[in-house]
């Protein structure tokens, strides 16, 4: 799961993440190349091949994790990168669920209001299992 092209965990995308982990999910949040928390240069550079590539990487990482069943992973995008999931899902054959979400500013706001602005930590670069084809 990842938040829209320019943004980061800690705007909204959290919410998100608690939301399905209160319903059950596993879930692996993280900040596209170059943005946030993640690794990159240059930093802030847009580059949706590479964005694509981040959610290449989230599978792979989430697809060995004890807690996750390989059958029933699902990537999610907000904004434009809920078109990057439906790249990747045409593309790799293991997420079986891709899901776009469009949220209307009045509805980030009641999920902003609902926070306690907790984060949940990310992994690093050592976690990450990176594809490399």
């Amino acid at each position: 799961m990842a938040h829209g092209t320019t943004a980061t965990v800690k705007m909204v995308a959290i919410e998100y993440t608690r939301t399905f982990a209160r319903a059950g999910r596993a879930v692996l949040i993280y900040d596209h190349r170059n943005f946030g928390s993640s690794d990159g240069e240059p930093r802030l550079q847009i580059n949706p091949w590479i964005q694509c590539r981040g959610y290449l990487d989230a599978l792979s990482f989430a697809s060995i994790r004890p807690e996750v069943d390989p059958e029933r992973i699902g990537l999610w995008g907000d904004s434009y990168t809920g078109g990057q999931v439906v790249v990747v899902s045409a593309c790799d054959p293991r997420p079986n669920r891709p899901q776009e979400r469009k949220l209307k500013p009045s509805e980030r706001k009641k999920i902003v209001n609902a926070s306690s602005r907790e984060f949940l930590p990310l992994p690093t670069s050592q976690d990450r299992s990176v594809a490399t084809s």
